[in-house]
């Protein structure tokens, strides 16, 4: 049977590769020049930018990437990133994201003392433990459909009873109500990790999240749009194709069933099954008139997202050596204003890439990204058509 695939972002591959290796006929289409999608690194007068995400996790015991490599045989070309990141907050604490338990322990007592702040970090961890152990079987949270009852039901451990009610809590219903720099800091560590801040973020959801730095972060050798391209390169070695500039603008049905789809270049592309790798938004526009009651009342009822209005940069060497002596974090992120909303500018992540052949000599790629509402620049966007 023939699956095609819309989108090589990492979702979009890791699908594709699973179901080659399963036996299934898989085609990749994807719209870009370069594979990865928001993880994907871009070619630009010599230099290579990551596109938006710069380090990556998921590659210890047990985590989704290391299961993958384990699963498909395969090496990822990353290294761990200790310290992960800093963070500086408006008074001018700089507070280290740190791997190690022990030294992030010791950090955030030296940042956030008192014994309510500390009670928070040990209900993180808590709930993390639980939090990653849930994730590493099928969890539909919250349940909708009769099927994913079931599949709750066959989910559950006595352990998870530790979790009380978090699954229906927030984590903000956490934090001590009388620190604000801690509830900054956290809704800091969030927004770039849950897309979120504490008091719209799932407890369980954004402890796992919280947890990134002691669960491992990576460097990736040659920038983030490597992961893609280790995927890729497995997908073609295993007869698979991945076909880029082939941007997808029509889905067709027959008897109810996705079976062919159109791209912009006028080919069209037929199979069995299809797996569309997209937002709910991109998917209801490719299917036109076509798109299912269900799908047309989710995006009606979903709030307008967050976007990255992201700068890259070339640096020279010596400037980064200067500012960023070994040993000393790549990552930071800068919140300017604690009374104000993060993104639009009041909350900056700056990435200086690894100096592993993505530049010229003499040269470091540096990534800066604020989260930014995507509305107002599609209102832009049209009035400008």
């Amino acid at each position: 049977m023939r699956v095609l695939v819309i989108g090589a972002g990492i979702g979009g591959l890791t699908t594709a590769a699973l179901l080659l290796k399963a036996g299934y006929a898989v085609t990749v289409l994807e719209a870009q020049s370069y594979p990865g999608g928001c993880a994907g690194t871009f070619f630009y007068q010599g230099f290579r930018f990551d596109a938006g995400a710069t380090l990556a996790g998921g590659f210890g015991l047990g985590g989704p990437h290391a299961r993958l490599a384990e699963q498909l045989g395969l090496t990822w070309p990353v290294s761990p990133a200790d310290p992960a990141w800093s963070v500086h907050l408006p008074d001018g604490r700089r507070i280290t994201q740190f791997a190690d338990p022990a030294a992030w322990q010791a950090e955030r007592q030296r940042h956030f003392a008192g014994p309510a702040a500390e009670r928070f970090w040990r209900t993180q961890e808590r709930l993390a433990d639980l939090a990653w152990d849930v994730s590493s079987r099928p969890f539909p949270w919250p349940p909708t459909t009769s099927q994913e009852w079931l599949t709750l039901v066959k989910a559950f451990r006595p352990r998870l009873l530790r979790a009380g009610l978090a699954p229906l809590r927030t984590i903000g219903s956490y934090l001590p109500s009388d620190d604000a720099a801690l509830r900054l800091f956290v809704d800091a560590q969030l927004l770039i990790s849950a897309q979120a801040t504490a008091n719209d973020a799932n407890a369980l959801y954004a402890a796992a999240a919280l947890a990134l730095p002691r669960r491992g972060v990576n460097h990736v050798r040659g920038g983030i749009g490597a992961l893609a391209r280790t995927l890729v390169d497995w997908i073609r070695g295993n007869g698979g194709e991945v076909l880029y500039r082939q941007e997808a603008s029509r889905i067709l049905l027959s008897n109810g069933l996705a079976t062919t789809v159109v791209t912009q270049k006028g080919q069209k592309f037929a199979a069995d099954w299809l797996v569309a790798n997209l937002t709910p938004w991109s998917l209801h526009r490719l299917l036109g008139n076509a798109a299912p009651a269900t799908l047309s009342r989710e995006i009606d009822q979903r709030p307008s997202t967050w976007g990255a209005f992201t700068l890259y940069a070339a640096l020279k060497q010596e400037l980064v050596e200067m500012l960023f002596p070994p040993g000393s974090a790549l990552h930071h992120q800068f919140i300017l204003d604690g009374n104000k909303p993060l993104g639009e500018g009041n909350s900056i992540f700056l990435s200086v890439g690894a100096d592993d052949g993505r530049t010229p000599a003499g040269f470091r790629t540096a990534t800066i990204s604020t989260h930014t509402a995507i509305e107002p620049w599609w209102q832009l966007r049209h009035a400008a058509t």
